[in-house]
């Protein structure tokens, strides 16, 4: 979709096909990082988002391996 957005926004011709009938709540999510955003708010379209997110303020690991094997990684 964001795909499409820009190129419409340059005036491209674009029809986006969906092979579903109607759309519907699937309970799957999504994560955006904050360049994500910023892309997304190039375009023009974080207004409209932001009425319908649900914003992520934090993160934990309830489990200490994860935790171990991140300060590794990292």
């Amino acid at each position: 979709m964001t795909t499409a957005i820009a190129l419409q926004k340059d005036g491209y011709h674009v029809k986006v096909l969906e092979r579903s009938t109607e759309l519907t709540v699937v309970g799957a999510g999504l994560g955006l990082g904050a360049n994500a955003w910023k892309g997304l708010a190039r375009l023009g379209i974080t207004n409209d988002l932001v009425q319908n997110i649900k914003k992520l303020v934090g993160i934990s690991f309830p489990h200490q391996f994860l935790i171990t094997w991140i300060g590794i990684i990292s």
